[in-house]
């Protein structure tokens, strides 16, 4: 159950029915979407939307311009195939959601295996996707300040976006583009440069070029200061 625009809205697996009303006497449904939530953990408020995990990926309820009806946004279309490729739907029932609201974002957490463990991330203020893996959470909540507290599989609680590393290991990040089409595959081509554009320092950064979709690999390492 969550609320936003004076609604009530009550997921259920297969569908969302929405309420409105003041008071206990005048309550009633308003609307029913023929669309549900997979995991009662997956819902988060941002703002005045909510946020939730539908069988489709990540979607939002939003309400028309002229504020008279509301509508279910499937914002994570772009991210849904590599869910499916992670979880299974009944994985999906595991999946463990939170607002960080300080860096503009809300993270899905899906399990590959048992215990949530792959984390889809919508940068809402840019409309973007990434991904973080390599450690393991059962729950997350979020302190009066604004910090976030996580639970992890082994009963410790972690302080989340806190400091340059992962409690003393480095963190890998990556970034892999999209192939890029030069024009005819018969002619030879060169690609003079590549520029890099980073906002932190004292990182090691690796850029590597593959290239007539993999029979060609260029790896070079750039310190950056």
């Amino acid at each position: 159950v969550a609320g936003s625009y004076g609604y009530v809205a009550v997921y259920t697996q297969k569908r969302t029915i929405l309420y409105q009303g003041t008071n206990s006497t005048n309550i009633a449904v308003s609307h029913v979407l023929e669309m549900g939530c997979t995991s009662a953990d997956s819902i988060v408020n941002v703002g005045d939307d909510i946020l939730f995990l539908s069988p489709y990926g990540p979607s939002t309820l939003k309400r028309y311009i002229n504020g008279t009806q509301l509508i279910n946004d499937m914002i994570g279309f772009p991210i849904a195939p590599l869910m499916h490729d992670t979880a299974s739907q009944d994985g999906w029932g595991k999946c463990v959601a939170y607002h960080d609201i300080v860096s503009r974002r809300v993270i899905w957490w899906l399990p590959e295996g048992d215990v949530p463990n792959q984390g889809f991330v919508y940068q809402y203020d840019v409309k973007s996707w990434t991904r973080f893996n390599g450690w393991s959470i059962n729950c997350v909540t979020r302190t009066s300040g604004n910090q976030l507290i996580a639970g992890g599989i082994n009963g410790q609680l972690m302080i989340l976006n806190q400091g340059g590393d992962d409690n003393g290991v480095s963190i890998f990040a990556y970034y892999i583009t999209a192939w890029f089409d030069k024009g005819e595959p018969e002619r030879n081509m060169t690609c003079p440069f590549m520029e890099i554009w980073v906002r932190v320092s004292g990182v090691k950064l690796t850029l590597t070029s593959i290239w007539d979709y993999g029979d060609a690999v260029d790896s070079h390492d750039i310190i950056y200061n």
